[in-house]
């Protein structure tokens, strides 16, 4: 075993390790088939595979720190700088950061909200307190890194430890 290869698998380790697992919240779709999973994290809200029929007049994402989902949460314009409703969309990756003054751990929902009607089409609350959001359901955690760079490491130090084991 020589050095380089030992430095090379320690560094291996350490990018397998700094992979942390989130955890990803179901939308709990109301109208307009309004679905996907929500994270936050990096000051960023990430919707994964967010659909949406695009069908209502107003609808626009919202962000809540406290109490059911209203207008009385943060709007957000998405994509960024636009003031136009949320159009359609079919199993697509939204991103947006978070409003200016709003940290991740005051984040407690994130919902589709028509500003016209005055109506949620779907939420995600962002909490650990179930006595709060009993009604939500949560997924179950998943791994922040893509399965495709999870295995492509994996195999990589699989494949260094078999060099180490025959040298």
């Amino acid at each position: 075993m020589n050095n380089r290869m030992i430095g090379s698998l320690y560094v291996l380790l350490i990018l397998f390790a700094s992979i942390h697992c989130i955890d990803r919240v179901k939308i709990n779709s109301r109208k307009y088939n309004v679905n996907g999973e929500v994270t936050v994290v990096n000051g960023k809200v990430i919707v994964e595979n967010f659909s949406y029929s695009g069908n209502a007049p107003d609808a626009f994402f919202y962000i809540g720190t406290s109490g059911p989902p209203s207008g009385k949460g943060y709007k957000i314009q998405y994509p960024a700088g636009s003031s136009q409703p949320l159009g359609e969309y079919s199993g697509e990756r939204i991103v947006f950061d978070l409003p200016t003054g709003v940290e991740e751990k005051d984040v407690f929902w994130v919902a589709v909200w028509c500003v016209s009607y005055s109506v949620n089409f779907g939420e995600a609350y962002i909490s650990d307190d179930i006595e709060k959001i009993r009604e939500a359901q949560r997924s179950t955690a998943r791994c922040s890194a893509s399965p495709t760079w999870t295995i492509y490491l994996l195999t990589t130090m699989l494949l260094m430890l078999k060099i180490l084991k025959n040298s």
